[in-house]
C-alpha cells in the first residue's frame, strides 16, 4: 500500500441518508479495502443489495483502522461522515 494522505473533516455530507455507505465503500476501496467474500458483487455494494449493510459495516472498519493517532474516522453526531480530532472528555 502506497501512502495515504487523510483530510480531517466531513468526507460525505449526512444528507446522503442510506447512500452514505455507497460513498464510504468506494472510499475504502479506493484506499486498498478489498473484500471478504468472493461471492460478492460489484452490485453488492449499492444501497439495494443484500449484502450492503455489511459491506458498509466493512468498510467502516478498514476506515477507522487507518486514523492517524489523535483522530477517529466515522460518523458524525449529525450523521456527516469523516476523520475527525479525539476530543479529551474531562
Amino acid at each position: 500500500m502506497t501512502d495515504i494522505t487523510l483530510n480531517e473533516g466531513c468526507w460525505f455530507d449526512g444528507a446522503r441518508g442510506i447512500y452514505s455507505g455507497e460513498a464510504i465503500i468506494a472510499e475504502a476501496r479506493e484506499l486498498g479495502w478489498e473484500w471478504q467474500k468472493e461471492e460478492w458483487e460489484e452490485a453488492d455494494f449499492n444501497a439495494d443489495s443484500e449484502h450492503y449493510h455489511e459491506a458498509w459495516d466493512g468498510a467502516l472498519d478498514y476506515l477507522a483502522s487507518l486514523a492517524p493517532e489523535g483522530f477517529w474516522i466515522g460518523p458524525s453526531d449529525s450523521g456527516d461522515f469523516g476523520m475527525w480530532k479525539c476530543e479529551d472528555e474531562d
